[in-house]
């Protein structure tokens, strides 16, 4: 047991050099003791509440409440500039850009933040910084499942899934339009009779010229109503940008195509 001279003072600036003699008796079979800078009796036989090397080792000081030892470090005490208590900043920064989405930053910061801790060199912030890995990986999965979906064409929002039998394939026929006219002017003409193809040919030289978007953008096509006219004819009232247009359709060989389009 330390005397009077070995005592840490008030602030905890003069620490014992070695682990006190404290009571035999198990750890937890005594009150909850008194925190870093506070004061507290000392158990019968065992030595004042205050900042003692670490019984473990590892060159760190630890907080003796007089009763029993507990689970916060220090360097030089409780005001003495030490680490003992403090959340480690790297941890609150983990958690930080995970919640607002930096999942890289979030998981460096984490990562720093335990390989501290572990060292040492901070107590508290484990559970911060393993909160923010967790969150960073829902972000990861919410990230993957939009992208899934998106290359699927699930959150697209296409013509076909709002009609049914022949009027279903009619609109197949105008999405199809719809993506292959940035990609594909050859595509495009493909989905044409021969009739259209050779008046789109009268002014441009060719269909594929004729359908080819300088700047390379299709507006979306949104099918507002789709009627059949008989059993191989069909008219589709569709929005393009805000611009109304009517395509005709024909069916040839078994397979709808666009006969002429239209600005209403």
């Amino acid at each position: 047991m330390p005397d009077d001279n070995d005592a840490p003072d008030a602030f905890g600036n003069r620490p014992s050099p070695g682990p006190p003699a404290y009571p035999q008796s198990s750890p937890s079979s005594g009150p909850a003791g008194a925190e870093p800078g506070g004061t507290s009796s000392p158990a019968s036989g065992g030595p004042a509440a205050g900042w003692y090397a670490d019984p473990a080792g590892g060159g760190g000081q630890r907080w003796w409440d007089g009763q029993r030892w507990h689970g916060v470090y220090g360097d030089t005490g409780p005001s003495g500039g030490g680490s003992g208590g403090q959340t480690d900043g790297f941890a609150i920064a983990a958690l930080v850009f995970a919640v607002i989405g930096g999942v890289l930053l979030a998981v460096i910061f984490a990562l720093v933040s335990l390989s501290r801790i572990k060292k040492g060199k901070r107590q508290d912030g484990r559970g911060m910084a393993i909160a923010a890995l967790w969150v960073s990986g829902g972000w990861v999965l919410l990230f993957a499942i939009i992208a899934t979906l998106a290359i699927t064409g699930v959150l697209d929002d296409n013509n076909v899934d709002k009609y049914k039998g022949e009027k279903r394939e009619v609109a197949r026929v105008i999405d199809s339009f719809e993506e292959e006219a940035d990609e594909d002017p050859d595509a495009v003409c493909a989905l044409m009779t021969q009739d259209l193809q050779d008046t789109l040919a009268q002014g441009s030289g060719s269909c594929p010229k004729a359908v080819g978007h300088e700047d390379g953008v299709q507006a979306e096509l949104d099918a507002k109503s789709i009627t059949l006219d008989g059993a191989d004819r069909a008219t589709a009232e569709v929005d393009e940008d805000g611009d109304l247009l009517q395509m005709r359709f024909v069916r040839v060989d078994g397979t709808w195509k666009i006969d002429e389009i239209t600005s209403k």
